[in-house]
Parts: structure tokens; sequence; C-alpha cells
């Protein structure tokens, strides 16, 4: 289901090519992962606050601005199955049946719940060559040890379980799906886990593809997703992945520097949601491959707890503390989102070792409590609205029309985008993915072109930058040139037209 939203309207649309106006289009993405519940419900509320009756500003900016279409949840049955689930852990994928270790065998080791709570939690095992070690400030937290360092471990990590199909792997096949943020042609993460069998594979991520390729004038795409850009901004370097190119061009670099310091202020969170990989993600497909800007928001992550008093004893060990910040604040905020570690006994595949499991909650690091969901729809739609006065702007710089005699005459036209972005992506032009500026100039019938052409294109102006283009014209005897207009459109800027009298 596809919510599209039109000025004062709002209506389902079945059909991808339904949208009932041509003006810039904006997509809200929710429900991408069955472990990001969160993006979905987001979603929804954003939609809800968009079509009340007595919007807030930021809604009524969004609406005279933008078409609006909103997918609240794209991983339909994944999410489900994350209800349903029981013990509840956090699921991968879609209800597609997969073989997540490509052995043959399709779920034949999924987690356990070894300790009888409902939850899958982790699993540490007492080893000296493992490559955990206990927090020296809280024994909860594990970090990775340095062996450059000399450090020796403690402790192995693993998901809680145990080895069903004796492989000396644990867990590694819970049958658990097809993600739909690793399932996408951008850097695809071949014969990975979730990844699917091949680029978007499965139909209902399909349909999501095809319906941005069928809204040309889509020029923004914000998916409620863990793998963010607006904090963890993408930044222009030469890095290339065979080839491949890893991050924006410098000019679309500073735009999505821009996009991070309007959405800071409004989502008003301390710290910094974990980084992502980006390999077969959705964001980074709509952007690299699409053309159009790609914005990705986690929604929520929990805040650093209380910076220390500089008489305080500091970290003992910088490891490990964003953790430490996490639990603080968290428990704080009456949560309990820790399963303090427990001994199990006799653990089949570890006889006579110990063996303890605990760790945080399924979902309690990525979703907020529920009476903090509408301030955030609310703070989401805040920062969009930021981005209207941002869009290109077509002006007219400069005309000059002479006339030659003998029924010639020559038109120069500057325009000029007086937007905060370019006409349209550095990256929409170097995939060929986006429309450029059309520049029709609507001439009598029977008059030569001698020099242009009746139908030309602009690919891409800066903010602040102009275009020239220059048309030598045969007009026919009796023609009139005050009646000739210059046409510039495209699905993403506003169209301007320049008559010539």
């Amino acid at each position: 289901m596809v919510l599209t939203i039109d000025g004062r309207s709002a209506q389902p649309l079945g059909a991808a090519k339904q949208s009932p106006s041509s003006r810039p289009a904006l997509l809200i993405v929710g429900g991408v992962s069955p472990s990001h519940v969160l993006g979905s419900e987001l979603a929804l509320l954003m939609a809800e606050q968009l079509t009340a009756d007595e919007p807030t500003e930021a809604a009524k900016t969004l609406r005279e601005s933008f078409v609006i279409h909103i997918i609240p949840r794209v991983d339909v049955d994944g999410i489900e199955k994350a209800f349903m689930l029981n013990p509840q852990r956090e699921p991968a994928g879609n209800a597609r049946r997969t073989d997540d270790d490509r052995d043959g065998e399709i779920g034949e080791d999924p987690p356990n719940d070894l300790n009888g709570d409902g939850l899958i939690t982790m699993m540490r095992v007492a080893d000296k060559t493992g490559e955990y070690r206990t927090h020296p400030d809280d024994p909860r937290v594990l970090i990775k040890i340095d062996r450059e360092k000399g450090e020796t471990g403690e402790y192995r990590l693993l998901t809680e379980g145990i080895d069903d199909d004796h492989d000396q792997q644990f867990n590694e096949d819970a049958g658990d799906g097809v993600s739909f943020i690793k399932n996408h042609p951008y850097r695809y993460p071949y014969f990975q886990p979730h990844a699917g069998e091949y680029q978007l594979s499965e139909p209902e991520y399909r349909a999501v593809a095809d319906f941005i390729f069928d809204h040309p004038n889509l020029l923004f795409v914000i998916s409620l997703a863990p793998n963010e850009n607006l904090v963890n901004v993408w930044k222009s370097d030469a890095t290339t992945d065979g080839g491949i190119r890893r991050s924006p061009p410098k000019s679309d670099a500073a735009a999505f520097a821009q996009f991070s310091k309007l959405f800071q202020p409004s989502v008003d969170r301390k710290g910094q949601p974990p980084k992502a990989d980006n390999a077969g993600g959705f964001a980074a497909w709509v952007y690299f491959h699409t053309g159009r800007w790609s914005l990705a928001s986690a929604g929520w992550w929990p805040s650093p707890a209380e910076e220390k008093k500089k008489d305080d004893a500091k970290p003992t060990e910088s490891r490990g503390a964003e953790e430490l910040r996490e639990l603080v604040s968290l428990t704080a905020s009456g949560e309990q989102p820790f399963v303090e570690w427990t001994p199990l006994e006799n653990h089949p595949d570890f006889p006579g070792r110990n063996v303890e499991v605990g760790g945080w909650k399924p979902f309690v690091r990525s979703h907020p409590p529920a009476k903090d969901l509408p301030p955030l729809a609310a703070k989401h739609l805040e920062f969009l609205a930021k981005l209207p006065p941002l869009l290109p702007r077509l002006a007219l710089h400069e005309k000059r029309v002479e006339d030659l005699g003998g029924g010639l005459c020559r038109v120069t036209l500057i325009v000029r985008n007086d937007g905060g972005l370019a006409t349209m992506p550095e990256m929409g032009k170097i995939n060929r993915q986006m429309y450029p500026l059309q520049v029709e100039l609507q001439a009598p019938a029977k008059t030569e072109f001698l020099v242009g052409h009746p139908r030309g294109q602009i690919v891409r102006i800066e903010p602040g930058g102009k275009a020239e283009r220059e048309w030598l014209l045969r007009l026919r005897e009796g023609a009139d040139i005050d009646r000739v207009n210059v046409e510039l459109t495209s699905p993403i800027v506003a169209p301007l037209t320049i008559p010539l009298k």
C-alpha cells in the first residue's frame, strides 16, 4: 500500500503511475527491516500528522511543496514474523525460508532459548583463545581484545543456542529470509546471508524499485532505516570498490553535509547511531543508481548518559564506552535493557566449561518507549519541512532578442538557478537516471532553425549557476517574434515560461 498526499487531499493509490500531480515528490519508506519496526511506526505517524484536520506548520509546508508518497511497511512479512516469533529475537529478513549458510539445508541451526526467558540474547563461553574480555568498569560489557598489545582473551561470544547441525558453527542458519537492506544492486553482497539469490529477488522489494523508476518527479527519498546517513553523513573521497564509486562527488557531499546540519537540531539526539554497511542497501542504491537525493534516518538511538564532572574518575577503558553510556541512559529512563549474565549448566557443546547467557534484550537499543513516538515523527516532519527552501528555482537572468533583418532573428537566453540545490544531483548526471531540463523554443510554423534546435537540454545547473542558450532563426514572412515563448520544464523543477516580447 502506498499512501499519496497531494496538497489537501490524501488517498491510497494502487497503480504506480496515478500520481495526481507533476510537482516534485518526496517518498517516505518505513518498515525496511523486521529488526527495525520503529521505521514503520514513524512512517504511519508521519502520515497521520500530514493528513490531520489541523496540521502543524511543518505538515502544511510539506503538503504545499511536494507530492508525498508513503510506504509505511516494505517488509510486511518480516515485521509480522518479528511479532510472532517465540522466543523473541530480531529476525533478519522476510518470510522466505532461506539456506543462510548455503549447505543445502534450510533453517537447520536456529538460535535456542537456553535459559527459558523467552528471549534470544547472547552466550559467552570462557575461553583464553577467545576475542573478548570484560570491560574493567562494568563486567556486563564485553570488549574486543588487541592481541598486538599482548592482551589475552577471556570469552568467545556467540548467539544464544547450540550447534544443532554439529558443524562447529552456532546458530548460523535460522532460515531467516531475505533482507530488503541487503537485496539491492548497489555493491550487492553475493552469496552472503539474507542477500537473496539475486538482486531484487523479492517481489515486494522489486515493487518499491519499480515505483521509484515510475515516478520521475521523485527528488527526495527518505528511508527510516538502521543504515542511516544523516548523522554518519556520506563524505566525498576517491575510494572505489572494484571500480564502483563508494562516496558522492564533492558537490553532492556538500549537499549531504547541509542535510545533516538541518537534521540534527530537529531530532535533538545526543550521541551517534551505529554505522552500517551499505552493501546491498536501499538508501545507497537510491542515490548511486537512481540519482535521487537519498536520506536515511535511524529514527532513534539511546542518548548517552550525562557527562561526568571534571573531578569524576575517567573511564579506565575507551572501548565499549558507548555501550556503557547506553546502559546507564536506558536504565535511568526506566527500561530494563539488559539480561544479566547467568551461568548455564551442562551446555551440550561445551561440557565442563563456564557458559553464561545474557546481553542486550532484542529491539531495546533501536526502539524508544511508545510515548516518544509521536514527538519523534513530528521532529522528522520538521526536518523535512526545511527542504523546500532548498529546491532548485529557475529564473531569467538575461534575455536578448536581435532583429538581424531579412527575417533573421538571434535569441539569447541566460537562466540561473536561485535555489539551494542543483537542478539534479551530480550523481543523477553521472548515472543518467534523472531527467534533465528540457528547453523548448515555441516558434511559429515554418520557422527555420539555422543555429540551435526547437528542443534541447540543460543537464544540470549548480545553485547560483547559470546556463546560456542561443538560437538563430529565419521567420516566415509575417511571423511575429513577440508571439514566441521559451519553456523550461523538468519533473523535479518548477517550470519557467519566458516570452520573447
